[in-house]
């Protein structure tokens, strides 16, 4: 691997260690149509869900209440939302597509057979309803910069959206960089395939282990960390929005320099249309 002429090492003392762990997380809850499980910590100011589906059940018509973003992961299943008319339309949901739902929007899944669906959210509810944003579009933009694979992106920055939703898919022995976020907090989730990640600890060392299947792991601002695909794979990942911070490339594999908002511009602007 390379080394960045990154300036981490200036700043790497200004953040706090002890909010560092490599410790996996995830809690579940019983519903009468299957089963939620949660996999971000209750210290983040977001919320990655897994809403399993049970075969035969549905997750039954109602109003957001905040913020969110689903996505398909298996199954086979219908989404229905509600247009800024007030009318429920339905699209198929398929796999690497987001749909964004906002405060006051009506949703509900049909399913058949046992179905996964993914989902962000933000943290706590939001009552500022703005039924022009009522879109029943499916949205994904791909980001085909990256030297280790791809990202669909399923959030839209240009539109403020309150949380980033995407997929890493690394390909096999990709290699993401040796990295910590300025201001970003990520928390990652399992789709396919086999991952190694490694990631800063409390007492400022790295380790390094598989990602388990079924458990959430989360960076905080100023934790390394890096994903290496031992085969092609897939996670998923919620976190904070890119606001324009730096991302330090500490180490990297194909010899990038650090990521300012001016160069993730001319990184993926090509493929996401940004100026």
């Amino acid at each position: 691997t390379a080394e960045s002429a990154s300036d981490y090492q200036n700043h790497r003392l200004e953040y706090d260690a002890s909010t560092f762990t490599n410790e996996s997380f995830a809690s579940e809850e019983i519903m009468d149509w299957g089963k939620i499980v949660t996999w971000t910590p209750p210290d983040v100011s977001y919320i990655g869900k897994e809403l399993q589906v049970d075969e035969g059940k549905g997750v039954p018509v109602n109003v957001s209440d905040r913020f969110r973003i689903l996505t398909f992961r298996d199954g086979e299943a219908t989404i229905m939302l509600e247009d800024e008319d007030g009318q429920m339309q339905e699209c198929v949901m398929e796999y690497a597509v987001g749909f964004r739902i906002h405060p006051g929007q009506k949703y509900g899944i049909r399913t058949n057979g046992k179905t996964r669906i993914i989902e962000g959210s933000q943290l706590n509810a939001d009552s500022n309803v703005d039924r022009s944003k009522f879109t029943t579009e499916p949205f994904v933009a791909v980001d085909h910069s990256k030297p280790w694979g791809n990202e669909p992106i399923f959030s839209k920055k240009s539109e403020g959206d309150p949380i980033a939703m995407k997929i890493l898919h690394i390909e096999e022995d990709g290699w993401l960089s040796l990295q910590a976020h300025a201001v970003k907090v990520e928390s990652y989730y399992m789709s396919y395939g086999e991952c190694d990640m490694v990631m800063e600890d409390q007492n400022r060392e790295l380790a390094e282990f598989p990602l388990e299947y079924d458990k959430g792991y989360t960076t905080h601002v100023g934790q390394r960390h890096r994903h290496k695909g031992k085969t092609r794979m897939d996670v998923f990942e919620v976190s904070t929005p890119e606001d324009g911070s730096t991302t330090w490339r500490i180490d990297d594999k194909y010899a990038r320099g650090d990521q300012t908002d001016e160069v993730r511009k001319q990184e993926r602007g090509q493929f996401l249309g940004e100026d």
